[in-house]
């Protein structure tokens, strides 16, 4: 004698299995739209690496400079070198 079966728990358990299975394939679709969002954010971080390498060299030859034509005072050249900082910073902020 086949053993019996209640369709009611089978199309219940079928449509549970339906329904996670629907929540899993969004799940990869979203994680799958992700990964082009994640190589624009790396090449961004990268990109404001190097300017940001580029701005901080800028600010060593300016104050190198600065130091070797200067005969001001320490403070002096601490305030001169802290505006040209602020001023390369701003710069380059807006060139982003």
């Amino acid at each position: 004698m086949p053993p019996k079966v209640d369709v009611k728990t089978l199309v219940g358990k079928m449509e549970n299995a339906g329904r996670i299975l629907y929540e899993l394939i969004e799940e990869f679709e979203i994680i799958f739209s992700v990964k082009p969002e994640l190589n624009t954010l790396e090449a961004a971080f990268h990109q404001v690496g190097t300017r940001y390498r580029l701005v901080k060299k800028q600010q060593e030859t300016i104050l190198d400079r600065l130091v070797d034509d200067s005969t001001d005072t320490d403070e002096e050249l601490l305030l001169t070198a802290r505006k040209l900082g602020d001023r390369i910073k701003a710069d380059f902020f807006q060139t982003l």
